[in-house]
């Protein structure tokens, strides 16, 4: 089971943040994204490099599965709460 979830800070409308978390295992203690050797992990942080992004591991919160988020700004405010591929500058 995997859960996603897209959502606009509350007061900064051009703050995304995109939360991916799942029920397994979870991290091994002290884990971090540099000792990681994985293809996902990496491509994640290309992608955060790409959209001047924060890239945090959660390591602190439900012990029950491992939770990854990435934080970035959009070009412009949009009026409704969807988001579309192309609000977003890839650039």
């Amino acid at each position: 089971r995997v859960w996603i979830l897209l959502s606009r800070d509350a007061v900064y409308a051009e703050q995304v943040t995109l939360s991916v978390r799942d029920y397994g295992v979870g991290f091994p203690d002290g884990f971090t994204l540099e000792q990681s050797n994985s293809l996902g992990y990496r491509i994640v942080t290309l992608l955060s490099r790409q959209l001047d992004a924060e890239l945090e591991v959660v390591t602190d919160s439900d012990p029950s599965g491992a939770c990854t988020r990435l934080s970035f700004r959009i070009n412009g405010q949009q009026d409704d709460d969807i988001l579309d591929a192309s609000d977003i500058n890839l650039n």
